[in-house]
């Protein structure tokens, strides 16, 4: 997969639309009229939820006075070492697959 991705890489750099050039997974065109908003996917206490894609963690957790967040390392949840009482650390933006938990 690597080395699929560094020839797409590749490819988008001589020819940006190279590959959207004919049905692929990786383009979508949109009319002039419309807004893409992409969502992405995160767990909230093991629910899926779609959140737009700029979410920081504080709209997730803010009124909750402990919780715990799992980042994917790989496939695999790595837990992430944030201070709860930081209004920084509670900035983070989220990415696919997070999971947040509370008791």
């Amino acid at each position: 997969m690597p080395d699929q991705d560094l020839a797409r890489t590749e490819a988008l750099q001589i020819d940006p639309l190279a590959l959207c050039q004919s049905e692929s997974d990786f383009c979508t065109f949109f009319p002039e009229n419309v807004r893409a908003a992409p969502d992405i996917g995160i767990f909230v206490n093991g629910e899926p939820r779609n959140v737009p894609w700029s979410t920081q963690l504080w709209t997730v957790v803010a009124s909750v006075g402990s919780f715990r967040l799992f980042r994917l390392h790989g496939a695999t949840p790595t837990p992430v070492e944030l201070d709860a009482t930081d209004p920084e650390a509670l900035r983070l933006f989220l990415l696919p697959g997070d999971q947040i938990i509370w008791p």
